[in-house]
């Protein structure tokens, strides 16, 4: 049996790289798989039956006789129970181990009640089991086949117990990691069905893009194209189709799902048969289970967060921004800055990576750039957004990927941009490789766009957002403006919808920066209008009545905006909202030191130092500071007078901060308050020259 089973597997393996190197990617799968399979254990029965056949017939009659009569009865009904005519091969199996299956099944009902019937559990975890068998008849030892069921049946055993113990949320991440241990133990480097380092790459890709993509996209990662520089050695198939092997691979075992081509690539003009390097109905796509997803996003960082917190198809709020996101490391961030620039096209890349590695995107199709944009966009909303930006640490090392210059808010503001500048350049008509493309207008349905009208509001807002946490305004008004005006376009042409007003929100914020109180404050009332008459969204109105307040704290008004102040935080704690609630108690706590309340202004202020620190917002966490330093530096009562050498040292970190990260409006607080200390101890030349 063991034999049949070999040329099964062989002639598997032999069908599908036939299939791969004639152009033809996974279109047999599972059906020729078992057939295949299925004829060989078909076989493997008749050879085992005639086997056992011919030991009774050796026996003989006496002999036969004479084992009954000696009471082994048990052992000849054993063996005549294969020879049962009409049975099918599961059949003759359960009459031959029934005791056995009864022990068999109890113990499988239990594993069952240990993974709670999570599918995706079972299914890896099944797929990783005939992995191991297969291993061993590929090994050809004595015995190769009880083996690799010895090693399956351990590898179920083993984890459906520790499984049993563990808690009801790790169960399926558990599963997982012991899958993918397995599948290490077993890795053969080049080939791309058991190349684990290979499928860690493929996997961590899609996990971090967080939507479905093709291998025409994957194979142009740099880190993916890193790697296969390094193994790839067979010149007759192509990388692209190299990746693609591996991809299915992976869907084989149930780590990837496979999808059908985009919709759109269906429907475009084909290109002639001569110039076609890949059938568009192969243009598989792929993704992976929310499991997955965050497995490699909490390796990545030292926080895990579940997919669909990270993944808000809602513009971003300044003062509301998620607080369980992961916090990059160094690696981290690297890896995904280097990987939005290639996908996106940038061109102005660092020499020595643009030499070492330029951007891989030839002319065999001209969907395909817009394809990777896509890729690099949902990177973009998916894993890399302003609120995990601001959660980087400042410990990230300085030879970290930058633009030249720049700092981690500049160099994702400029992504951003070019994003946009990128995706108007695909709805234009535009010559590539000396061929005139056709691009048809945004509305026909043969096209595949770049990207849709909601996507380029989300843009539009989060690179507004970005000018706003570091202070560049005039561009935040800009680009706000014009994300509420392309909006109008999805919400109709009355204000006061729901992303209207978040998109507003920002904007107000940006008006109050600039010094435009009137036209912060009519925003402000439309959007506590709207809110609490039409869409009842409790964050929104909490925050537009944070900045009410601190509107009517400028104009003087100091008992409203101490009414709006108790009760934006009562609601943004009930949400437990701890980057709105460190900024409404920031601006409370000035309105109770300006009310000669220094005590409570202070308790107030260490309170939104806690939020902040907890919800890991740098950025608002460092305005606090500076603004902790500056009273310590400057007491109310001249008699507490003294140098704070712990406040002067905090404040050259709050300005290495704002310099490593772009913050310009930090930057020049901080300097203003330095310039403060050196003009008070009679170092009057130095503040010009800050």
């Amino acid at each position: 049996m063991r034999q049949e089973m070999i040329a099964a597997d062989h002639a598997f393996e032999a069908a599908k790289t036939e299939q791969w190197y004639a152009d033809e990617p996974p279109l047999a799968g599972y059906d020729t798989a078992s057939q295949i399979y299925g004829h060989a254990i078909e076989r493997a029965l008749d050879v085992f039956v005639g086997h056992v056949r011919d030991e009774i017939n050796a026996l003989g009659p006496a002999r036969r006789q004479k084992l009954r009569d000696d009471g082994r009865s048990a052992e000849l009904d054993e063996l005549e129970g294969w020879l049962v005519p009409g049975l099918s091969f599961s059949e003759r199996l359960e009459r031959r181990y029934k005791s056995t299956l009864s022990v068999a099944t109890r113990e499988w009902t239990a594993i069952q009640n240990a993974l709670r019937g999570n599918r995706f559990g079972f299914t890896i975890l099944l797929a990783a089991a005939e992995q191991k068998v297969f291993a061993a008849l590929r090994r050809r030892g004595t015995a190769a086949d009880y083996l690799g069921a010895r090693h399956a049946e351990r590898l179920i055993r083993g984890i459906g117990q520790q499984v049993a113990s563990a808690s009801a949320d790790q169960r399926e991440r558990y599963v997982l990691r012991e899958v993918l241990d397995e599948e290490a133990a077993n890795a053969v480097i080049g080939d791309p069905d058991r190349d684990h380092r290979l499928h860690m790459l493929l996997i961590k890709h899609l996990a971090v893009i967080g939507a479905p993509v093709s291998c025409n996209v994957l194979v142009r990662a740099p880190d993916i194209r890193d790697y296969l520089d390094q193994t790839v050695r067979d010149g007759a198939i192509s990388r692209r189709r190299h990746v693609a092997r591996a991809a299915y691979a992976l869907a084989e075992r149930g780590l990837v799902f496979r999808l059908s081509p985009h919709p759109r690539l269906m429907t475009m003009n084909q290109p002639p048969e001569s110039q076609r390097l890949w059938r568009r109905e192969a243009e598989y796509r792929y993704a992976v289970h929310r499991s997955v997803q965050a497995l490699v996003i909490g390796n990545l960082g030292n926080e895990q967060a579940e997919p669909g917190s990270v993944n808000s198809f809602a513009p971003s709020l300044y003062a509301s921004m998620p607080s369980n996101l992961p916090r990059f490391r160094a690696d981290g961030y690297v890896f995904l800055n280097r990987l939005v620039q290639s996908l996106s096209q940038y061109p102005d890349q660092p020499h020595r990576r643009r030499v070492a590695n330029p951007i891989a995107m030839n002319a065999d199709d001209p969907t395909t750039p817009v394809q990777a944009l896509r890729a690099a966009l949902s990177t973009v909303r998916t894993t890399f957004s302003i609120s995990v930006v601001s959660r980087l640490e400042q410990e990230i090392s300085p030879s970290t990927d930058l633009q030249e210059g720049a700092g981690y808010f500049e160099t994702y503001k400029i992504n951003l941009r070019w994003l946009i500048r990128k995706a108007w350049e695909f709805l234009e008509d535009g010559e590539k490789g000396g061929e005139q493309f056709d691009r048809p207008p945004e509305r026909k349905l043969d096209q595949l766009n770049a990207l849709y009208r909601d996507e380029i509001v989300w843009l539009y807002n989060e690179t507004g957002l970005t000018c706003l946490v570091q202070g560049n305004l005039s561009d935040a008004v800009a680009l706000l403006r014009q994300g509420i005006h392309l909006n109008r376009g999805i919400e109709g042409q009355v204000d006061g919808q729901p992303q209207h007003n978040r998109i507003s929100l920002n904007l107000a914020i940006c008006q109050i920066e600039r010094g435009r109180i009137d036209a912060a404050q009519g925003r402000l009332a439309n959007i506590i209008h709207s809110e609490a008459t039409n869409h009842s969204t409790e964050r929104v109105h909490a925050l537009a009545r944070v900045y009410r307040g601190l509107v009517n704290h400028l104009t003087g008004d100091r008992e409203y905006a101490n009414r709006d102040y108790v009760y934006a935080e009562s609601c943004l704690r009930a949400l437990e909202d701890r980057r709105g609630t460190a900024i409404a108690l920031y601006h409370h706590a000035n309105l109770l030191r300006d009310m000669k309340k220094p005590k409570e202004g202070a308790r107030a202020m260490t309170e939104a130092m806690g939020f902040a620190e907890a919800g890991g917002h740098e950025d608002v966490r460092r305005r606090l500071q500076l603004t902790d330093c500056y009273h310590r530096l400057f007491p109310a009562n001249p008699a507490d007078n003294f140098q704070d050498l712990d406040a002067l040292r905090r404040l050259g970190n709050i300005e290495e901060y704002a310099r490593r990260f772009g913050c310009a409006n930090l930057m020049a607080d901080a300097l203003l308050v330095r310039a403060q200390v050196l003009i008070g101890q009679g170092r009057h030349p130095r503040p010009a020259s800050c």
